[in-house]
């Protein structure tokens, strides 16, 4: 998506072919889209963009320097580990139907303290599935965890679980992923952890 464009903007000031003003720019119009397209979506890479960002464009005194610069292109470029906070709050509109559904299930678990049968419980192995979006990654946890919820308490304490705790994480993430709670994140340019 955008990291190409960051990257060859960041070349193109370092080596000397535009001014910092000029980055600048490139850099507000760039962010400028990538907060267009979160009312839409929450792909990992545009929440890792539109935290980066304002690091970038910012006062020149708290602006990454030149140095600072050629780290950031190093890991873009190396993919070595990068990370930023940030926090967001999912909206209804950034929700897919399997995240909808999942979403319901646990509002249902949550009210009844029991979970139906359903077929997002079928003998499918989520773990092999890489989530691109945020609610993907809350959905999935959360589906983990009714599914988890499910099993006999033995089952649970093997895990190191207790269905006290247990029920509480989801409580959070239905919270998160409902939008009534802003989730503070940890942001890569291809994934994300919920602090």
């Amino acid at each position: 998506m955008s990291i190409p464009t960051l990257k060859e903007h960041i070349n193109a000031y370092l080596s000397g072919n535009i001014s910092r003003e000029e980055l600048d720019q490139k850099l507000d119009a760039l962010h400028h889209e990538v907060i267009l397209r979160l009312k839409n979506d929450l792909y990992f890479e545009d929440l890792f963009l539109s935290a980066l960002l304002p690091h970038l464009t910012t006062l020149p005194e708290q602006a990454y320097n030149d140095e600072e610069l050629r780290l950031l292109l190093k890991a873009l470029e190396e993919g070595q580990p990068f990370c930023l906070s940030c926090f967001i709050t999912v909206s209804p509109r950034h929700l897919n139907d399997h995240d909808l559904k999942v979403l319901c299930l646990a509002e249902d678990y949550l009210k009844k303290g029991e979970l139906p049968e359903s077929p997002l419980f079928e003998n499918k192995r989520y773990e092999f599935e890489i989530p691109k979006t945020l609610p993907s990654l809350m959905a999935k946890d959360l589906l983990y965890l009714l599914w988890m919820a499910k099993k006999p308490e033995w089952v649970l304490f093997r895990m190191g679980f207790d269905r006290r705790e247990l029920k509480e994480k989801i409580k959070g993430l239905v919270l998160l992923l409902s939008g009534m709670r802003k989730a503070y994140l940890r942001v890569g340019v291809d994934s994300a952890a919920v602090l």
